[in-house]
């Protein structure tokens, strides 16, 4: 071998061991960045997330979220009943034509809902806002 090539073998083989140095360093500090956030850092996410919660855009906040009141089961059960006769008298209705019949807003009546399906008192056709429910027979058409 000549040294014009032992002198390429060895620049080259220096060059690999140096980007391979660099890579690995790279590396580390990326997974040390990722892994290890300190306190300060924390609470500046904290901060980002809870103004990204609140905020509407334009610099104004959303007013609070009220916590749901869980309803009594024999509420629950009447407005089921409720939701149910009126499907019967309203067959291949929306739930938006059904609401105002029961007399309760379209999203108090989706656990109602989900009570008349698992249960098979009704079925459904279609999807999202032109969902359309049917009451079933009594063999279950």
């Amino acid at each position: 071998m000549t040294n014009l090539q032992q002198s390429i073998e060895q620049q080259v083989g220096a060059f690999v061991r140096n980007i391979s140095e660099l890579v690995r360093r790279a590396a580390i500090d990326a997974l040390e960045h990722a892994i290890v956030i300190p306190a300060v850092g924390v609470a500046a996410v904290e901060d980002q997330q809870k103004r990204r919660r609140t905020c509407t855009g334009k610099g104004r906040q959303r007013p609070a979220r009220k916590a749901a009141v869980p309803r009594e089961p024999a509420e629950l059960a009447a407005l089921t009943e409720r939701l149910y006769e009126a499907i019967a008298s309203h067959s291949g209705e929306t739930m938006e034509v059904l609401a105002p019949v029961v007399g309760s807003p379209a999203k108090q009546l989706r656990v109602s809902i989900e009570h008349l399906l698992t249960r098979e008192r009704v079925k459904k056709a279609g999807e999202r806002r032109s969902t359309r429910y049917f009451p079933m027979d009594a063999d279950g058409r």
